[in-house]
């Protein structure tokens, strides 16, 4: 259950058609997820500075289970740097991306915590 969260000072209407389904889908793609499970919030017009200045800017947060563990976060952060830069024009240099990787036991999915979720899954259904 990928979420993505995107905080920028850009306006809502300096955003291309269809970025929302072109984000979800470059990140099912980077996190090897279906598409259909990834949660993307992005905040515009916020009040946001990097290096002093009010140019184009913006901050995310990617948050997933069990994708973090070191080897590939590279380019867990390059992926979606170029595809801020390319889609919105901001420089990877005004561009900070936080990894949140997350134990299964700590995020909650149809009411009840994905680690449980999966037991329930792998559970035969009652005679």
């Amino acid at each position: 259950m990928p979420l993505f969260q995107l905080s920028t000072n850009l306006s809502k209407s300096d955003f291309p058609a269809h970025f929302h389904e072109d984000l979800t889908t470059m990140l099912g793609e980077l996190l090897k997820k279906n598409p259909r499970h990834i949660s993307v919030c992005i905040s515009t017009d916020q009040f946001l500075t990097c290096g002093g200045t009010t140019e184009a800017c913006a901050f995310g947060n990617l948050a997933s289970i069990g994708n973090f563990a070191g080897k590939n976060n590279d380019v867990y952060v390059e992926v979606p740097s170029e595809f801020i830069h390319e889609k919105l024009g901001i420089e990877d240099a005004r561009f900070t991306l936080f990894l949140s990787d997350y134990p299964a036991n700590e995020v909650g999915f149809h009411g009840m915590t994905i680690d449980s979720f999966r037991k329930r899954s792998l559970t035969p259904p009652a005679a």
